[in-house]
């Protein structure tokens, strides 16, 4: 049987992890890449370990660098040949008020969430055309639902990732290729300390594993495969449905409200 190879951005932790574990559970051999190169190869001892008939590798890579898409995507069709499901999870955000933050950060929070998924997509998506098979999953989040203060590059950037995958989903549905957008909630990985909040958002959304943030998608993918953008947990639906409805002026300014930091002397909005 030909092997069915999967590609795993930002696999080392969280939810890319999860996914890992997901994925190899149902017989996927993996390519893996995410910056740390440590606990990237902790993870495929691990992986090759416990499913001695699979073959996962690793390569570690930078998405901040221009050049590294292109990089990764020569190697994993020169490893795999046909990497028939890709999951453009890596990603990071910040917090704090936007003129207080670094550029360079902000910048490179747009090549990694935005122009490193675009690139990872176009390169990959041919070789699935020309088959007529294979998936594409883009993660996003819910802050992508509507814009947030303090949070407003990581925000944007996942507003896009959710309208680039609906857009996809639409252009390649009657072509072979599945495009899905997952936008988890709050979930407990490294990704609140990368960003230097020092809370949770003060609304009562409980907090999700990144080990049920990927079942809940899997059980979505399979029993709705045409449906493109997947919210697990039903606060987060709930929060998906009301942003909608609701004013964007109301929206702001409620985003606004809940994440302020602490300590900041309210200004009149």
């Amino acid at each position: 049987m030909e092997t069915r190879w999967a590609l795993i951005t930002g696999a080392n932790s969280g939810i890319g992890e999860a996914w890992a574990h997901a994925l190899a559970d149902r017989g996927w051999s993996l390519l893996l890449t995410a910056r740390d190169t440590v606990r990237l190869s902790a993870l495929v001892e691990t992986l090759t370990r416990s499913y001695p008939g699979q073959t996962f590798l690793d390569y570690s890579v930078d998405l901040a660098d221009p050049e590294a898409p292109r990089r990764l995507t020569e190697w994993a069709i020169q490893t795999a040949g046909f990497v028939e499901f890709l999951i453009n999870n890596a990603g990071f955000g910040s917090f704090g008020p936007f003129d207080e933050l670094p550029a360079d950060r902000e910048v490179e929070m747009v090549r990694v969430n935005v122009n490193a998924l675009t690139e990872l997509t176009y390169r990959l998506l041919p070789p699935m055309l020309e088959r007529g098979r294979g998936t594409i999953l883009l993660v996003g989040s819910v802050a992508g639902f509507q814009p947030v203060p303090y949070m407003a590059t990581y925000a944007a950037t996942k507003t896009y990732v959710e309208r680039l995958g609906l857009a996809l989903w639409y252009e390649f549905r009657r072509r072979g290729v599945r495009v899905y957008v997952l936008a988890p909630g709050y979930t407990a990985t490294r990704f609140h300390e990368r960003a230097q909040m020092s809370r949770r958002p003060p609304f009562p959304a409980p907090v999700a594993t990144p080990e049920s943030v990927v079942a809940d998608c899997l059980r979505q993918m399979e029993r709705r495969p045409d449906r493109c953008l997947i919210v697990p947990g039903w606060t987060n639906r709930i929060m998906y449905r009301l942003v909608r409805w609701l004013p964007l002026s109301l929206v702001v300014r409620t985003a606004g409200a809940m994440y302020r930091p602490r300590g900041r002397r309210a200004r009149e909005e």
